[in-house]
């Protein structure tokens, strides 16, 4: 039996929890920002907020898409 990911879309599959990913995107942010700062990398701070910008999107797609159904 194959454990492979069943891609979103087909029978069976549930959509990705896409709060939870912002969640993670947000801790890693936390986390590179921590690194950036204690190191002074400037990438590493460029990842940094380019994380936290992915999870503000993410949770803001949410928030509209919420927005939009209740209307």
């Amino acid at each position: 039996m194959s454990t492979a990911a069943v891609p979103y879309g087909v029978s069976g599959s549930q959509a990705p929890d896409y709060r939870a990913i912002a969640q993670q995107f947000a801790s890693l942010s936390a986390a590179a920002a921590r690194q950036a700062r204690a190191t002074g990398d400037d990438e590493l701070e460029r990842l940094a907020q380019r994380l936290d910008n992915c999870a503000d999107a993410i949770l803001d797609d949410l928030d509209r898409e919420r927005d939009r159904l209740s209307a």
